[in-house]
């Protein structure tokens, strides 16, 4: 338990920065379209869409995965 507890003292900076991820996401979620841009072409033009639920929070579950 103290390996775990100090874990957490050591990474509580990491672990708010993933979390407020999901806040902002949270925040900006019903201001989105349907469909989010998630990839762009070498010339800066869009070629892929995802869904507004991804567009929110594809990102900080992928940085909590990467921590975990």
């Amino acid at each position: 338990m103290t390996k775990f507890s100090n874990s957490l003292k050591q990474d509580w900076l990491i672990i708010l920065i993933i979390f407020m991820g999901f806040a902002l996401g949270a925040y900006f979620y019903p201001s989105l379209p349907d469909k989010v841009p998630n990839h762009w072409n070498f010339n800066g033009e869009v070629n892929g869409y995802g869904s507004k639920l991804f567009g929110a929070f594809g990102l900080p579950a992928i940085n909590l995965a990467m921590y975990l």
